[in-house]
């Protein structure tokens, strides 16, 4: 009804506190009747006082989950065998072997070679996380990609379908979708990402636990988001290769992800994050943290370029009330002064 009458425009202020709401508004009656007339096999109910849609599941795309990895032989055993577990139809795994010398590692990619649905791909030279997914990408066959970090372990069992339906529901503007990520403390690890902290950018979530609630439901919600991280990451093959795929000259290890989003949502389309998708993360488990002189100018000629070309960015999914600190988690706290901000 409000689109009938000139749309909706936010506004960055807060207009009133404690609105009285009525008892019985009819509300999720007609969230279900909005949902139905968008699938008509799509159910909506209501969990714990937060509302959930569940999309149609009935033709998902094929998918292809495309996993870097270097030696490293346990975590990627653990990923594969959660993966192996992954109730999706007909999926395609395929392994990029990036230069692995460990015996351990070489024996364990011979054995899922043997796996139906698995293939391993060689990917020598030094590691390019960018231009490694890149190639995958043109061997990939499903419709889907979805990008996945060998230092993940699958939690639910239909994360991929969560992931798949809620994509295929955008239609025309299906862009990315991003899991939930946590580490194995069971803090957050990924619950999103906002743009524009130190003009870079900032994972959410890090201070929640699993099943908390987070800032306004945040962690328990299907969210957009400005970025998403691509240790967890599906979108179409062909809207990546449209957009020629993460940058692998100027983000090879860092801000790819972030960067690759923003040119999805410039070109019109969505950037999703669900909670029902849930997965462990040992981050950089197997690439380890930036510590040498030569990763540290990597780092830093990343960062460059990131602020180069987002860095005036402003995050539409972010209160320009809420602060954009490297002290402080997204949003814990408030910013002072308040950035301005238009409506949109």
């Amino acid at each position: 009804a409000a689109l009938e009458h000139g749309g909706i425009r936010h506004l960055p202020q807060v207009l009133s506190r404690d609105l009285p709401v009525p008892e019985e508004t009819g509300r999720a009656e007609a969230v279900r009747e909005w949902v139905s007339s968008l699938q008509a096999d799509a159910q909506f109910a209501e969990e714990g006082g937060l509302g959930r849609v569940r999309w149609s599941r009935a033709c998902l795309p094929a998918v292809t989950v495309i996993i870097p990895t270097r030696d490293h032989a346990p975590l990627l055993r653990t990923c594969l065998k959660s993966l192996y577990r992954t109730d999706y139809p007909g999926l395609d795994i395929l392994i990029v072997d990036n230069g692995s010398t460990d015996s351990n590692a070489l024996r364990l990619l011979r054995a899922a070679e043997r796996q139906p649905g698995t293939r391993v791909m060689k990917y020598p030279g030094p590691f390019n996380y960018a231009a490694i997914n890149n190639a995958a990408v043109r061997e990939a066959t499903g419709d889907y990609v979805c990008f996945l970090n060998n230092d993940t372990e699958v939690i639910n069992v239909d994360w991929l379908t969560e992931m798949a339906s809620l994509l295929v529901a955008q239609g025309d503007r299906a862009g990315c979708v991003g899991a939930k990520l946590l580490w194995p403390n069971g803090l957050v690890q990924h619950g999103g990402v906002v743009v524009g902290t130190h003009e870079l950018a900032a994972h959410i979530g890090n201070g929640w636990m699993a099943d908390e609630p987070g800032y306004g439901q945040r962690n328990r919600l299907v969210c957009q988001y400005s970025a998403v991280t691509a240790a967890c990451l599906l979108t179409p093959k062909r809207l990546f290769a449209d957009l020629g795929g993460f940058d692998a000259r100027r983000f090879p290890v860092a801000f790819n992800d972030v960067d690759y989003c923003l040119r999805v949502r410039r070109s019109g389309k969505k950037i999703l994050w669900t909670p029902f998708a849930t997965l462990w993360h040992r981050e950089s488990a197997s690439r380890g943290q930036d510590v040498s002189p030569m990763d540290k100018a990597r780092l830093q000629r990343e960062m460059g370029c990131f602020r180069k070309e987002w860095g005036t960015y402003q995050d539409p999914f972010y209160n320009p009330n809420l602060p954009l600190s490297t002290v402080t988690d997204p949003f814990e706290g408030l910013a002072v002064p308040p950035r301005a901000r238009n409506a949109r």
